[in-house]
């Protein structure tokens, strides 16, 4: 699983991210979830999002399945318990892209003219 920033056509419509919004990233170091609240307000529509790989097809594209990890759009959120906070991620879109394609999500690192 990694987290990358993809176009989610719901937040677009909802003009979002806005800055505080809340949203989930997957921590490929930790091997764990954490969620963090947008800095300022990004550019329209494009959001944070989980993805899932799902291996390869017959005909070479990877299958993988994704979903936005913003808060209230993919990912609801429950009431803190002892420190923690309940989530439950709503639903995955299954697709698949080319080898090329996955791995420039994969070898991404960071893009300093992009901030959410």
């Amino acid at each position: 699983m990694i987290s990358r920033v993809g176009f989610c056509q719901d937040c677009f419509d909802r003009n979002r991210p806005q800055s505080a919004s809340q949203y989930l990233v997957f921590g490929s170091t930790r091997q764990a979830f954490f969620f963090y609240k947008a800095k300022r307000k990004g550019l329209r529509g494009y959001t944070p999002h989980l993805y899932v790989y799902l291996g390869l097809t017959d005909s070479g594209f990877v299958r993988v399945k994704s979903t936005c990890s913003m808060c209230s759009c993919g990912v609801n959120v429950g009431k803190e318990k002892n420190g923690s906070t309940p989530f439950d991620i709503k639903n995955y879109d299954l697709g698949k892209m080319t080898v090329t394609n996955w791995n420039s999500l994969i070898n991404y690192t960071h893009d300093k003219t992009f901030e959410i």
